[in-house]
């Protein structure tokens, strides 16, 4: 936060500066100022953005409500900004570059980053609109039209979710097997671009900013004057919103069953002399119950506990053992 956006979609491209001339509107065009960008500061604050004779004549109620709607056009040009880092560090050297070997690059890159591409289009097109809008007037009357364009536009979101846990395991595997991929995530999550967040925080901020967007519109329906136009399309939006939210946790939900399985395979040993094959890398599989089952008679001092896994299709009896210093599941029946 406080960084200069270079987006001239970006409302923090430059500072809309206060002169003791504005105009009407407030904001003065700072192109002729000479100064540089790293020497500008765009204030967050509604109230410090525009004229003050503006921030005199209005409520504050109303005060509250453009300082929401700042809010939620700044943080979404944060998110710009975001995909914009995960795009010029991340996928266009893992791309381009030797880190991962050429027979797997390209797998690699759409597993851990998907349709990245597609939510950073819709995420692009949503700040434009709603940095044009408040660059059109001191005070924004409306923006429930926009969301309500832009809303069915989100469905990239719940794509993206239902891959996302095994998209950590990709990038946790890929670190532990392949020194050049981890010497090369470790010196890009030092950079100052990467504020001290690892790879994996910036994945999740689609979903997150996803989440936020009924509580953001809720603060503005709630500051909102009765006769705005915002008072009935925003609860539109909101439906739409919850709705999707939904499905995004459905998604997850499956997207959480599916690594677990996928990780369960990866650590079953089999009895000797017994092939296994459950099908747990099959989409459709589902795991019902998992939990413990404590073996009558066992002797004292053995854990005679059994892991028990109920899938739709079979009841697995498995046993905790160390082979090679890793964990596995040896098959009991």
């Amino acid at each position: 936060e406080g960084q200069v956006c270079y987006s001239s979609r970006c409302p923090r491209h430059y500072p809309e500066q206060l002169g003791d001339n504005s105009g009407e509107e407030g904001l003065v065009d700072n192109g002729g100022s000479g100064r540089s960008l790293d020497e500008q500061e765009l204030s967050r604050f509604w109230t410090q953005y525009i004229s003050r004779d503006v921030v005199e004549n209005v409520s504050g109620r109303e005060r509250k409500r453009q300082q929401v709607i700042r809010d939620i056009i700044l943080t979404e040009c944060d998110l710009m900004q975001d995909l914009q880092y995960l795009r010029t560090h991340w996928v266009e050297p893992l791309q381009t570059g030797d880190i991962i070997p050429p027979e797997r690059r390209e797998d690699f890159v759409h597993q851990v980053f998907r349709n990245i591409k597609e939510i950073s289009d819709v995420n692009s097109r949503l700040c434009e609109l709603l940095t044009e809008r408040q660059n059109s007037c001191s005070i924004v009357e409306t923006i429930g039209d926009i969301f309500t364009e832009m809303a069915p536009h989100f469905h990239p979101f719940v794509q993206y979710v239902k891959h996302q846990q095994s998209d950590k395991y990709e990038i946790k595997k890929e670190r532990s097997n392949n020194q050049s991929f981890a010497m090369f995530a470790e010196r890009v999550e030092r950079l100052p671009e990467s504020r001290m967040m690892e790879l994996s925080a910036y994945l999740n901020r689609p979903t997150e900013r996803l989440a936020r967007y009924p509580l953001l519109l809720e603060d503005v329906l709630n500051h909102t004057h009765e006769d705005n136009t915002d008072q009935v399309a925003i609860p539109r939006v909101l439906s739409m919103l919850r709705e999707l939210l939904d499905k995004v946790s459905r998604a997850s939900e499956e997207a959480e069953n599916r690594s677990a399985l996928l990780q369960l395979d990866r650590e079953l040993v089999p009895r000797r002399g017994k092939e296994l094959d459950l099908q747990l890398k099959d989409e459709q599989r589902q795991l019902v119950y998992k939990g413990l089952l404590r073996r009558r008679g066992a002797r004292r001092g053995f854990n005679g506990n059994l892991q028990v896994f109920l899938f739709d299709h079979a009841l697995l009896m498995v046993k905790p053992k160390v082979i090679n210093r890793d964990e596995k599941l040896k098959v009991f029946r």
